[in-house]
């Protein structure tokens, strides 16, 4: 299942062509309830059998969901799904590096350009900080052109990181997927940057990723070191 964790922005029920009735709001507030049958009522299930969590309806809906809310909200999915997808957006806010915390994998997505390398360096950097750099932690080149002027193998040691993945730059099909609201591999199954998504997802399932879960109340977390003074309040 894909939860759309980008609260204010979110562009899941655009990519999948859906009209939810309900979206990650709703469950936030009623996680307590949170059986099969609830949950399932506030899911959409894709044609291509996945279950997407949608984003909230209102831009200002975003600020009611706080990072208790987010634990929450995944602890009850992790109950009933064996893979859950989290789709984070940019910031590290508390919501986003608990759903960080939480996660058995993290895929840093970067592009070959000095901007986002560099903007990746501080990523990292933070990681580091947070004790996150760890086994978990996994490097993706978007939109990359082996032609590109910065070379992956000069990226991986100027990142000290192993790139896992690399997407190629197929901007026609990718916006033609997400304008048609169609998955890539109904589009252009033999394409190259379809071909790359099901590479990565065969790495992601493989034996080698699998983990125990994470415990949530772990002490010293990297959340209280970041919001000391957020976390003990609650």
């Amino acid at each position: 299942m894909i939860v759309d964790l980008v609260l204010s922005h979110g562009d899941l029920s655009m990519f999948f062509n859906i009209s939810p009735s309900y979206s990650i709001m709703d469950l936030a507030k009623n996680s307590a309830k949170a059986d099969y049958e609830f949950l399932h009522s506030l899911l959409v299930k894709h044609s291509s059998g996945v279950y997407i969590l949608a984003e909230p309806p209102m831009i200002e809906d975003a600020e009611e969901i706080t990072a208790v809310m987010v634990r929450e909200v995944l602890s009850a999915l992790r109950s009933m799904f064996d893979i859950i997808i989290v789709d984070t957006p940019h910031q590290f806010d508390e919501r986003t590096l608990t759903a960080l915390e939480m996660s058995d994998i993290i895929l840093l997505v970067t592009l070959l350009n000095i901007p986002s390398l560099k903007n990746t360096l501080k990523c990292l950097d933070l990681f580091d900080r947070l004790g996150m750099r760890d086994d978990r932690l996994r490097l993706v080149i978007s939109r990359y052109l082996a032609s590109d002027e910065i070379p992956k193998e000069k990226i991986e040691g100027i990142l000290k990181m192993a790139v896992t993945c690399t997407i190629p730059n197929d901007y026609p099909t990718v916006i033609s997927s997400v304008n048609r609201g169609k998955l890539l591999r109904e589009i252009a199954p033999e394409k190259e940057v379809t071909r790359s998504f099901r590479h990565l997802a065969d790495l992601l399932l493989g034996p080698s990723t699998v983990r125990q879960p994470v415990v949530a109340d772990r002490k010293p977390g990297f959340l209280g070191r970041l919001f000391p003074s957020e976390r003990s309040s609650k």
